[in-house]
C-alpha cells in the first residue's frame, strides 16, 4: 500500500523483504530502490508512531549516530522511511574480538551520553518518583500471574521508599527506552542507533538498565565501556 509513497522518495522499488521482528507490533519491510536503500515501517500503535516520528524530527539531526528519517506519512497508515545504515546489528554478531566488542559498547555509551545531553525542558508536573511509583503498580497488576504477591509487594516498597536525597530528584531527559544491541547497526568503527518508537522524555537510567541486562555475565568489561 505504501509502495507509490516510497518510489516518491527513492524512486522504483526493485526489491523488497519482510524483516519485521517476531513481536508483530509493526511492519518492517527493507527496500532497495532506484535511488538508494531503505526501510519502510509500518506502525500499528498510533502512539509509538508519534514517539518515533518527533524523536527522529526533534533528536537525531543534532546526534551523529542516529539512523536517518526519510519521509513520514500517515497515509494509508502510519508509516515511516528510515535511510538504510551501513552495518548489521551488533546482536547479530557471534564472532567478534573482545577489543572490538568493547568498541561497539564504548560507542553504544557515548550516543547515550549526546542523546542525554541534548537541551530538553521537562515540564511534566509529575515527579519522577511518582511516576516510577505508578508505573512498578502497573507492572506489578501485569506480572499477577507470573510473580508472587510477596514479590511485587518487595518491589512496590523500593519505588516508594524515599529517594536518597529530595534535592537530587532527576529531571526527565531525552530517552530511547529499548537501547539494545539489536538496535544499533554497526560496522568495523560506527555505530547506527535505530528503532525509536519508545522514545520519548524518562530518566536517564532507564537507557543505562536496559543496555546492561542484555551483558553476558562476566562480562564486567562491557559495562566498563558502556559506563565510560
Amino acid at each position: 500500500a505504501h509502495g507509490p509513497w516510497v518510489e516518491e522518495h527513492l524512486g522504483e522499488v526493485r526489491e523488497a523483504a519482510d524483516v519485521s521482528w517476531d513481536h508483530a507490533a509493526s511492519d518492517v519491510i527493507s527496500v532497495t530502490c532506484a535511488r538508494g536503500s531503505a526501510f519502510l515501517k509500518r506502525h500499528r500503535d498510533r502512539r509509538k508512531f508519534d514517539q518515533e516520528r518527533a524523536a527522529y524530527v526533534d533528536w537525531c539531526p543534532g546526534l551523529e549516530a542516529a539512523a536517518t528519517l526519510l519521509a513520514a506519512t500517515e497515509s494509508p497508515g502510519p508509516a515511516l522511511l528510515v535511510q538504510a545504515a551501513p552495518g548489521v546489528p551488533l546482536a547479530q554478531l557471534d564472532a567478534l574480538s573482545v577489543d572490538a566488542e568493547r568498541d561497539h559498547w564504548r560507542r553504544a555509551g557515548a550516543f547515550l551520553a549526546a542523546l542525554h545531553a541534548l537541551p530538553h525542558e521537562d515540564l511534566d508536573e509529575l515527579p519522577l518518583p511518582d511516576a516510577w511509583a505508578r508505573r512498578a503498580e502497573a507492572w506489578g497488576r501485569r506480572a499477577a500471574d507470573a510473580i508472587t504477591r510477596e514479590e511485587a509487594n518487595a518491589v512496590l516498597s523500593l519505588t516508594r521508599a524515599p529517594w536518597p536525597d529530595t534535592t537530587e530528584v532527576p529531571r526527565r531527559v531525552p530517552c530511547h527506552r529499548d537501547f539494545t544491541p539489536r538496535n544499533w547497526i554497526v560496522t568495523e568503527g560506527s555505530i547506527a542507533v535505530i528503532d525509536f518508537e519508545h522514545a520519548r522524555p524518562d530518566w536517564a537510567l532507564v537507557d543505562l538498565a536496559r543496555a546492561l541486562e542484555e551483558i553476558p555475565l562476566g562480562r564486567e568489561d562491557l559495562a566498563s565501556a558502556l559506563w565510560a
